[in-house]
């Protein structure tokens, strides 16, 4: 091995910068950002002393926050009548609206509200049905070639199967 004299070193600290060859551009990294895909729930009871009323303002709040009633259930018991709603939001906001409806009613009798990480089976959901509509691909091109009808059928009866399975999985995502 030879190694270089200082004077040889020194030569070459002289060329001017432009006159030296660029290093190469990195390479692309092909990595896909996992973002954390978090659900929150929660509840608020509290007493009104004009339910009809809140129930209105309630439903005008609404469009406000992009959210809808998913279940709703009234109950009249002797002169109390109360509403258990379920309502989707959009999580960005539900901080806003679960503070929205905590300023309501006469008397707030209780508030909760909880957290959960579904990010792993969000991506897991993902990639299962990004691999049942590539698989859906590879029936539709055999398809396009199978000639006897026992062979067209067997495919068609696979191809039905995958494609239930993808909107099973594509339910489960939503």
């Amino acid at each position: 091995m030879e190694v270089a004299d200082e004077g040889n070193f020194e030569e070459l600290l002289l060329i001017p910068p432009t006159e030296q060859p660029a290093p190469p551009p990195p390479l692309p990294v092909q990595t896909e950002e996992i973002t954390k895909k978090i659900i929150k729930t929660g509840g608020i009871n509290f007493q009104s002393e004009d339910v009809e009323e809140d129930y209105k303002i309630i439903r005008g709040i609404f469009p406000r926050f992009n959210a809808y009633i998913e279940n709703e259930n009234q109950s009249k018991v002797k002169e109390s009548i109360s509403y258990h709603i379920t309502i989707r939001v959009p999580s960005n906001v539900y901080d806003s609206l679960f503070a929205t409806f905590s300023r309501m009613g006469h008397r707030l009798d209780n508030k909760y509200s909880a957290i959960q990480d579904v990010t792993e089976r969000y991506y897991d959901l993902s990639t299962r049905i990004k691999n049942k509509k590539v698989l859906e691909e590879r029936y539709l091109k055999i398809l396009e070639n199978a000639t006897e009808v026992k062979d067209i059928l067997e495919i068609e009866n696979n191809l039905n199967e995958v494609r239930t399975e993808i909107e099973n999985l594509e339910g489960q995502f939503n």
